[in-house]
């Protein structure tokens, strides 16, 4: 039986190929960690890898990740070295000199070595201390009136809070908007037109006329006065609140439609002058963490953007020579994908985005991804038609070509079978899907097992009106059910060593303590493992709980509180 898996020859391409950029899609479980770590070996073990290595840029999405890569990288040029080749020796210690690390942490160097050139001068700021510097903020410059028209003031907060504002400012702040480019290319929404103060005509709807005599009439009469007294109260400089209209829509038809025409006007400037003033805040506060050097993770990305806009820092990074090899391309932003392909482009390629030119692609080698749109996971930032532009304009340059891993080394036979026959229908390539690869198994796979149980209300004991059941109840009896089957059929007839090699798996976390519960309940033991905060390890709760338990039961020694029982007596 051969030992060579279906995919090898793409497998084999993406390692010894160096001077190819490869956007290469790689499926669940195929391995494509150790695809890269060996591209790595190759390149450091390579003629070139004292030119080649100090330039490698490795970025993945976690820390974790990129550590544990690195540290792979490391262990296989040992391996080399171990063999007698010098190389291996050499590569070793050349291996400190690469990149491994998130998009931030790359963007945090760019800034520290080439932001001069452009002005922005950074250190590394925390979260945390950005929310200490936003209360710092707040608590100064925004209070500051003279930063904000007086009238505009006024009028606006005759109708909504400061504090709604701040947090309009506040969430406009903590997103991946650059406002200082974004106020450049729109500076309409900061011009003094739109943070104008309103005027309202209290003789606006005199002229309204009920189509009907009776409640009609009395009702459109009722709402011209209110409309009278909210707009001379609006207009008041002395105001300090203006109750809501509180309009309910009766009155006859022309009131309905003229007073939601004064709404309208009403409503229209109030969004307008909080977004106004919103955005002025969140771009005073950018500009505060630049000058303080205290940036989030967020204006990394938008500093290296801006610094890609100076012709000389371009040009200064594009020589060089970064190669990129990008993990999780499928999660990867616009703003992510325009860095690393801008910086890996010829001296002189113009600096709008690679994907809207289609010209001065990435030089030969300088720029490898690896994804699997199947596992787009953060679709709230990254998008699959981005990554699928990059994809296409990449394997569509000279030096591009695709690959597929499509053999999975996570999965038996029959797992396979089961992923190959239900998830065609739910990644169906369209309506920006991405479309699903079928797996294929690996030489020697494994055996496994798949039981698909149909469980019923009768089957659980929750006959009944259905109305009647409370979804806890439902997903205990559930967990209860589940927990005496699994102890009938034993851990050897589930595949595992005993009771302690099965997991249960929920697609929510707040099914787990439920379904602990349960196997509690039918005496089968199980540990809890989930991501979920608890308040167990803070001394604020830990001690108080201790107390109580001592006061409530104070016959226990030993316990978890039993320590306090004997301190306390």
């Amino acid at each position: 039986m051969s030992t060579k898996f279906h995919d090898q020859a793409s497998r084999d391409r993406f390692v010894r190929e160096l001077d190819m950029n490869f956007s290469v899609r790689a499926a669940a479980g195929a391995g494509k960690t150790t695809a890269i770590v060996q591209r790595v070996v190759t390149l450091a073990t390579s003629e070139r890898a004292a030119e080649t290595v100090p330039r490698l840029v490795v970025v993945t999405y976690t820390v974790k990740a990129a550590e544990e890569m690195k540290q792979r990288a490391r262990t296989e040029i040992l391996k080399v070295a171990a063999k007698g080749g010098a190389r291996g020796v050499e590569a070793a210690n050349r291996l400190n000199r690469a990149f491994f690390g998130t998009i931030h942490s790359f963007c945090l160097l760019l800034l520290r070595r080439f932001g001069p050139m452009a002005g922005l001068l950074v250190e590394a700021g925390s979260e945390s201390r950005g929310n200490e510097l936003w209360l710092e903020f707040v608590r100064t410059e925004a209070e500051d009136e003279s930063l904000i028209p007086r009238d505009l003031r006024r009028d606006l907060l005759k109708v909504v809070e400061w504090k709604d504002v701040l947090k309009t400012a506040a969430q406009l702040a903590a997103s991946s908007v650059d406002w200082k480019t974004y106020c450049d290319r729109n500076p309409a929404i900061l011009h003094p037109a739109a943070r104008a103060a309103l005027v309202l005509d209290p003789a606006a709807l005199d002229a309204v006329q009920a189509t009907r005599k009776g409640t009609s009439a009395e009702l459109c009469d009722k709402w011209k006065t209110k409309w009278r007294q909210f707009a001379t109260l609006w207009n008041d400089p002395a105001a300090q609140y203006v109750p809501p209209l509180g309009y309910d829509g009766r009155g006859g038809a022309e009131m309905v439609r003229e007073m939601g025409r004064m709404r309208d006007a009403v409503d229209e400037w109030t969004g307008r002058a909080i977004l106004a003033l919103a955005v002025d805040l969140a771009l005073r506060f950018e500009r505060l963490r630049w000058r303080r050097g205290l940036i989030t993770f967020q204006d990394q990305i938008n500093g290296v953007l801006r610094l890609l806009q100076s012709r000389d820092a371009l040009r200064a990074i594009r020589r060089e020579g970064y190669r990129v090899l990008l993990d999780e391309a499928q999660d990867t932003d616009p703003k992510q994908f325009e860095i690393l392909t801008q910086i890996v482009r010829p001296e002189n390629a113009e600096a709008r985005p690679w994907t809207d030119s289609k010209k001065d692609p990435p030089g030969p080698g300088r720029f490898c991804m690896v994804g699997d749109p199947q596992q787009c996971i953060y679709s709230s930032r990254a998008s699959l038609a981005v990554y699928e532009d990059y994809h296409n304009a990449l394997i569509s340059t000279p030096a591009g070509a695709e690959l597929t891993f499509d053999v999975t080394c996570r999965c038996g036979r029959e797992i396979i079978g089961l992923v190959n026959g239900v998830f065609p229908a739910l990644l169906d390539g369209r309506e920006g899907q991405a479309g699903f690869v079928r797996l294929q198994e690996k030489p020697g796979v494994h055996e496994a097992q798949v039981v698909r149980l149909r469980l019923t209300r009768e089957l659980l004991g929750l006959e009944g009106d259905p109305e009647g059941i409370s979804k806890d109840r439902a997903v205990l009896a559930e967990a209860r059910w589940l927990a005496r089957w699994v102890r009938e059929k034993g851990g050897r007839n589930l595949g595992a060593q005993g009771l302690g090699g099965v997991a249960v798996l929920f697609a929510r976390k707040e099914g787990g303590t439920v379904f602990h519960e349960g196997f509690l309940k039918e005496n089968v033991p199980a540990q809890l493992f989930s991501g979920l905060g608890t308040n167990r390890g803070e001394p604020a709760y830990l001690w108080l709980t201790a107390l109580l338990k001592v006061v409530l039961r104070p016959d226990d020694e030993y316990e978890l509180a039993g320590v306090l029982r004997e301190i306390f007596g």
